[in-house]
């Protein structure tokens, strides 16, 4: 889909229409979460494992830091664990950054075309855009926190007999044992966030 934007840079206050290629910005968001999210996984495994760490009730070990979490993973669950919760996290990013870039930059084409919602340059100002960022921020979370959710149960399994054995092995035993709402377990901290 193409809609108009306005460009105000020209000499003399003279605007150019340019067009915006929506298509183009989800494809950018959709490569940017994939790349982005191959190579930090393990990262994100490790980090994952901190958050839960309590010392206390957590099956997952004491890590000392990250290195130690990287090294000690290896070793005691093989090298494979670092990529546990992968597809979600793959599938995750890649739909969040596109529908987030696709979201703001169809809005910010809307607003553009409203002129009570543009500066005396002619452009849209600093509250309009957090208006559409926080708007695409809140669409992109409701699609993807079921994702999230199953991304960080997988990543949690820790021990000889895993809960879960994919991601659609995880989303069925969700919804079967907490209802559909489950998978939106923590959505107002993350709409908070947005």
């Amino acid at each position: 889909k193409v809609v108009s934007a306005e460009d105000g840079g020209k000499a003399g206050g003279e605007k150019s229409k340019t067009r915006v290629n929506l298509s183009s910005n989800a494809i950018a968001g959709t490569i940017a979460g994939f790349t982005s999210s191959s190579l930090t996984h393990p990262l994100d495994v490790v980090k994952t494992r901190f958050q839960v760490q309590d010392g206390v009730r957590s099956k997952v070990p004491k890590y000392r830091g990250t290195a130690h979490a990287l090294v000690t993973i290896v070793r005691t669950e093989g090298p494979l664990s670092l990529y546990a919760g992968l597809t979600p996290n793959l599938l995750g990013s890649t739909i969040a950054w596109g529908t987030y870039f696709y979201g703001y930059n169809y809005l910010r084409g809307i607003a553009r075309e409203n002129p009570r919602l543009l500066d005396e340059r002619g452009q849209t100002g600093p509250l309009v855009n957090m208006a559409c960022a926080t708007s695409a921020g809140v669409v992109t979370c409701f699609a993807t926190n079921p994702i999230w959710l199953l991304k960080t149960r997988l990543q949690l399994q820790v021990g000889e007999a895993p809960r879960y054995r994919g991601m659609f092995d995880a989303a069925t035993k969700v919804v079967q044992q907490e209802g559909f709402t489950g998978l939106y377990r923590g959505i107002v901290p993350s709409l908070l966030l947005t």
